[in-house]
């Protein structure tokens, strides 16, 4: 996976995206354009709901953090299932996966959604791990995606 490195601006970002992120998200790239600004060699932030929808994104492409964001979906899902093999709960703390090129921090970012971090391979993963914990503790609230309803007409229409 390749993650753009290029630092862009909060403003840049936002006016990037806004036209193709979900309307929830718009007041939560700031955040995580804030957290790649804190946390050194992070290179991509990326919030989305555990069905794997992107809801806010700092540092990546549009694109590409729609991808991450089904990836994220998929790796929650994998770690839940161990869990339940394992001990009979479901819960996940953190999932590191450190891939030639890029580290990935996923971890549960508030009711139904997804914390995604990438970052360079020499950046301190403790350190990238409790700046995420330290971002969802402080900011859970805001960062709670409800249960997609399924749509009527979809029902209606055999679909």
């Amino acid at each position: 996976m390749t993650v753009t490195t290029q630092r862009v601006s909060p403003d840049e970002q936002h006016t990037q995206d806004s036209q193709d992120a979900p309307s929830t998200s718009a007041g939560l790239d700031w955040l995580l354009q804030d957290f790649l600004n804190r946390v050194p060699r992070t290179v991509g932030a990326l919030l989305s709901s555990r069905d794997g929808i992107r809801l806010a994104l700092a540092g990546l492409e549009v694109d590409k953090a729609d991808t991450l964001a089904a990836i994220s979906s998929g790796l929650h899902s994998l770690g839940r299932g161990l869990g339940e093999l394992k001990t009979g709960r479901k819960g996940v703390r953190q999932i590191l996966i450190e891939h030639d090129e890029v580290l990935l921090c996923v971890m549960a970012g508030g009711q139904g959604s997804l914390l995604s971090v990438a970052a360079e391979l020499d950046a301190d993963v403790r350190m990238v791990g409790h700046e995420m914990t330290r971002l969802v503790t402080r900011v859970d609230e805001h960062l709670a995606v409800g249960a997609r309803r399924a749509d009527a007409s979809a029902g209606e229409a055999g679909v």
